[in-house]
């Protein structure tokens, strides 16, 4: 074979191993690299057959796919392959090659001969080093399984102990509850508040381990349902804003006007999460103010990111500490003698949720000047959600708040309302601004002051301007915090205020006040033509004439008929599924009082029919109805695409009922017992404020036409011990002095219809007797099942 003086220095220099063979694998030329491989002389390896350098496990398959190579056919290969050269100088016993074989022509002027040109690699390290990332892999597989395994089992421990830990501690709460309602002395009465206090405290850490365990676990999974999100975040605040009250902190709640009312996502987990934040805010905050401030901002048609700033005045914290702060059992104070307690999960789950809600968790924070958590969430809107337009009200109102911050919340909802405001941080302030209107001929219309206002009180303020003839026409509502008992019910007997709100103000409430004072003062215009006195000031506003009229009714021992004040949703159209003939009646009187359509159904599947065969505007949903309860009928109406609220009605008032309710598709809840304005609450709630009018008059007064068998209801009276109902006298008793029976309340929850009540009451006597006597044999015969469903049909 000859060659030009180029191949062969390419050749014989080549790194690479390389051979040329015959077609039976003989060896025509090897070059140095070749050489080195197999520690032999060129002339020893001339001529000896390339296999006697491969293990015999490999020679086979070696020589195997040699003779497959084929001029038109298969023209090269690759193998790798145990050389059976020995190298004393080699750390492992056998050596790997990896061989490439290919055809080579060599023209010649009377025929073409071939050669076979091998490429050899020793590629030893690099099948070691495959070995060792296969046994590395192998073993993280090991391990990542022995971790899962682990964590699964660490999982099912915190969930069944926190399951398990549960229970006592539900029966230390509910026992310490029941030893509270005894008479007990002060110390008895202390001892068991820290009772029930620690018990609370210990809960809430085991539903931390709980909820953390199922996320760690990845089980924790979200609900995505249609609600009132103005309505979660104000309760989730009120929940906590007892607990901050109680330190001297001041509470608010702002929602933008761009937020949505109806969205669909997790509301219990967006609810934990506020109330995370919250607890935080207020556990390190002694003095100022926590707020809770929501934006919204659409990023699809249907998709809205939602952002909450949580803000407190609290010890803040430090720099170097902001890293930690969401990480799982860490605190930034981590020592023994730290003054806060807690197990650090709170932020760590919040963040959690947070994520799993498509958003994140952030947080911004000075020591010593206070923190700002700012979470995002996304979620869905509603398409049945109705587009809240912004109200008109058009009024001039002055905010009397010594905080300025909730001055700034309070003044800018009614700025969106279209109201004219001006701010006061002070009674003396207020006063001063107050005449100045007056003197200017434009007085405030309404004045909202806030209770704990320094030096002089909200209280003393409203004194101050009910004794004054020159500025007592303001409208006032007192501001007090929710749950601190402050408007004490003798005060309230005074009459110096209009309308009494909690703090923090909740929107929808706020906003309800101030369209029933201005619509009172409207609806008083007329009073002003019945004045005895020509000569009044022209400066007296309707409301002084109304408490002129008020005055007057008063000492007369006049009443206002209940039909006289009440607000109507005439002809929307409700669907009342309710198994107890008294409640079905007493739903069928307020709402068809209050101008709606009733269709009433005895059970749920009834009430899944009705559905299907017409559309309603509101669903009042009884849970504990015979054929299809409340929860299976409910979700028969989603299946059959019906979007129309469902409210559950339920005397079953325990934790996870509303969301037991929520996960079937109801909306909201109502418990039982239930009075018109708790009904008028929910409708407002899902159905917007009534429109303003008078209730059917007709239809309240050809009752007793309807019924003229049916004796109207006499007043009921109380003299010497006696109650007498009608001419009937029942005998002294000695619980006269506690109210068992208030007929006023009965009758204005009734809507004044005194047939309605007279039915009834007759209805519910004739049936409890036969109740009772059921329920004492089913007690003899020991049915706990049907004992159960009896005792809740009498209550």
């Amino acid at each position: 074979m000859k060659s030009s003086p180029i191949f062969q220095s390419v050749f014989f220099e080549s790194p690479i191993g390389m051979v040329i063979l015959n077609d039976d694998l003989t060896i025509r030329m090897a070059n140095r690299a070749f050489h080195a491989l197999v520690q032999e002389d060129p002339t020893d390896v001339s001529g000896k057959n390339f296999l006697s350098y491969i293990h015999q496990k490999h020679a086979g398959p070696v020589k195997e796919r040699f003779l497959r190579l084929t001029p038109g056919n298969k023209t090269s290969f690759t193998v790798d392959a145990i050389s059976s050269v020995i190298l004393p100088f080699k750390m492992t016993p056998s050596t790997w090659w990896n061989i490439n074989f290919s055809i080579v022509h060599e023209e010649r002027e009377t025929n073409t001969t071939l050669y076979y040109v091998g490429f050899i690699q020793d590629v030893t390290l690099q099948k070691k080093n495959e070995r060792y990332l296969v046994a590395e892999k192998e073993n993280s597989q090991l391990a990542m399984k022995a971790a899962e395994k682990a964590a699964k089992m660490k999982s099912d421990f915190l969930a069944n102990m926190s399951h398990e830990i549960r229970t006592p501690i539900h029966t230390i709460i509910g026992m310490g509850e029941l030893l509270g309602e005894t008479e007990l002395d002060e110390e008895q009465s202390e001892y068991t508040g820290q009772i029930q206090f620690a018990a609370e405290v210990l809960l809430e850490l085991i539903n931390n381990v709980l909820d953390f365990s199922k996320i760690e676990a990845g089980k924790l999974s979200l609900e995505c349902i249609e609600f009132n999100l103005h309505q979660t975040l104000e309760s989730a605040v009120e929940l906590v804003a007892l607990e901050a009250h109680k330190k001297g902190i001041e509470v608010g709640v702002f929602l933008a006007s761009q937020v949505p009312l109806q969205v669909k996502g997790d509301p219990v987990r967006l609810r934990q999460i506020v109330v995370n934040l919250f607890n935080n805010a207020v556990k390190f905050t002694s003095q100022g103010e926590i707020t809770l401030e929501c934006m919204s901002h659409r990023v699809e048609q249907d998709k809205e990111t939602i952002t909450i700033r949580v803000q407190d005045t609290g010890i803040g914290i430090p720099e170097e500490k902001l890293d930690l702060l969401f990480l799982e059992f860490t605190q930034v104070d981590s020592s023994t003698t730290r003054r806060f307690g807690g197990t650090g999960l709170g932020l760590s789950i919040a963040k959690s949720l947070s994520e799993l809600m498509d958003g994140s968790i952030r947080v911004e924070s000075r020591e010593g000047y206070g923190s700002t958590f700012i979470v995002t969430i996304s979620v869905t809107t509603s398409s049945t959600a109705p587009h809240l337009i912004p109200p008109d009200l058009g009024a001039k109102v002055l905010i009397v708040e010594d905080n300025p911050k909730l001055r700034s919340i309070a003044a800018a909802y009614l700025r969106e309302w279209n109201c004219l405001v001006e701010e006061a941080p002070s009674g003396e302030q207020a006063l001063e601004l107050l005449r100045t209107a007056v003197e200017a001929g434009k007085p405030f219309d309404i004045a909202l002051i806030d209770l704990t206002l320094p030096r002089m009180d909200g209280w003393q303020l409203a004194s101050e301007i009910n004794s004054d003839s020159t500025i007592h026409n303001t409208a006032l509502i007192l501001m007090s915090p929710r749950g601190t008992g402050s408007t004490e019910a003798k005060m309230k007997l005074l009459h110096w205020f209009d309308d009494y709100l909690g703090k923090p103000l909740a929107k929808q409430e706020l906003l309800t006040a101030l369209r029933d004072i201005l619509e009172q003062e409207t609806e008083v215009q007329s009073l002003e033509s019945l004045s005895d006195n020509t000569d009044t000031d022209e400066n007296l506003s309707p409301r002084t004439l109304s408490r002129q009229a008020k005055t007057k009714e008063e000492s007369s021992g006049m009443k206002p008929s209940p039909e006289s004040s009440i607000t109507s949703w005439t002809g929307k159209k409700v669907l009342v599924a309710e198994d107890h003939e008294v409640n079905r009646k007493l739903f069928e009187t307020i709402l068809g009082g209050l101008g709606m359509k009733v269709t009433s159904v005895e059970n749920g599947a009834l009430a899944v029919q009705a559905a299907r065969e017409a559309t309603f505007d509101l669903v009042f949903m009884d849970i504990h109805m015979p054929e299809l309860n409340g929860y299976e009928a409910s979700r028969g109406i989603r299946d059959l695409g019906v979007t129309t609220p469902i409210i559950a009605a339920t005397a079953n008032a325990v934790k996870g009922e509303l969301e037991k309710c929520l996960a079937v598709g109801m909306n909201d809840f109502l418990g039982k017992p239930f009075r018109r304005k708790d009904v008028e609450k929910v409708l407002t709630q899902w159905m917007g404020p009534p429109s303003a009018g008078k209730a059917l008059e007709a239809n309240n007064a050809n009752k007793a036409k309807e019924n003229p068998k049916i004796p109207p209801v006499p007043e009921a009276q109380n003299t010497d011990g006696m109650l007498s109902f009608g001419k009937k006298a029942h005998p002294p008793n000695p619980y006269a002095d506690l109210l068992v029976f208030d007929s006023e309340e009965l009758l204005d929850t009734f809507m004044g219809q005194k047939d309605t009540v007279r039915s009834v009451l007759i209805g519910y006597m004739e049936r409890s007797k036969s109740q009772i006597i059921e329920i004492r044999r089913l007690v003899t015969t020991g049915d706990m099942e049907g004992l159960r469903s009896e005792a809740h049909g009498l209550k």
